[in-house]
C-alpha cells in the first residue's frame, strides 16, 4: 500500500485470521506497507491461511517463505 492507513485497514479487517504486521519497503525510491500474517508453523498451515485470505477478498495474497 502507498499508505500506512490502508495498511492498517486490511490489517484490522484480516485481524480474526491471526497474527500479522506491517512492514515497510522502498520500491522505486517510494515508500510502501504491506501486510504480513505469521509467521506459520508448516505450508500445509499457510495454504489454509492464505485461503481464508483469498476469501476475503485479498486477490493479490501470496505465500512469502524466508
Amino acid at each position: 500500500f502507498a499508505l500506512a492507513e490502508n495498511a492498517a485497514k486490511l490489517r484490522a479487517r484480516l485481524s480474526y485470521i491471526g497474527p500479522s504486521s506491517i512492514t515497510n519497503v522502498f520500491i522505486r525510491g517510494q515508500e510502501m506497507f504491506r501486510v504480513r500474517m505469521g509467521p506459520m508453523d508448516s505450508v500445509k498451515a499457510a495454504d489454509r491461511i492464505l485461503g481464508r485470505i483469498l476469501a476475503n477478498g485479498v486477490n493479490n495474497a501470496r505465500i512469502v517463505v524466508e
